[in-house]
C-alpha cells in the first residue's frame, strides 16, 4: 500500500500512511513463511529490493518492548535495524520523516 490522500472521503488534508510487511521480527518468526530467507533480515533485505526497484515508500515500525535493556535492544532490534539502515543506503534508498513526505506528496498533487 501506498500513501494516499482521503480526498474521495472528503478529507484531502488526511495523509494515510501505511505500515507494510511484518511490524517486528516477533511477528515475522511466527507468522512468516520464510519464501525470503531464513532470518528476519532476510526479510527486510527482500522488502527493501523491492522498494528500491519500484521506487516505493516504505514505512518500517517497529516497537522496543521485548527490550527491557539498551543491552537486549542492541543484541535484538538494534542489530537488524543497523543492517538495514546500511543497506538501505547502499541502495540509494531515500529516508524522510513523516512529516517531511507529507508536505512533498502534498505539494506533488
Amino acid at each position: 500500500m501506498q500513501p494516499f490522500f482521503y480526498v474521495d472521503q472528503g478529507f484531502p488534508e488526511i495523509l494515510e500512511l501505511g505500515i507494510q510487511g511484518y511490524q517486528d521480527d516477533f511477528y515475522w518468526d511466527r507468522f512468516d513463511d520464510r519464501r525470503h530467507g531464513e532470518t528476519y533480515e532476510d526479510n527486510l533485505f527482500a522488502t527493501l529490493e523491492q522498494v528500491a526497484a519500484e521506487d516505493l515508500v516504505w514505512n518500517l515500525c517497529s516497537h522496543d518492548h521485548g527490550t527491557a535493556t539498551a543491552e537486549v535492544f542492541f543484541e535484538t532490534k538494534g542489530r537488524w535495524l543497523g543492517a538495514v539502515i546500511e543497506r538501505a543506503l547502499q541502495l540509494g534508498v531515500r529516508f524522510a520523516s513523516p512529516p517531511d513526505l507529507y508536505e512533498e506528496l502534498k505539494a506533488a498533487r
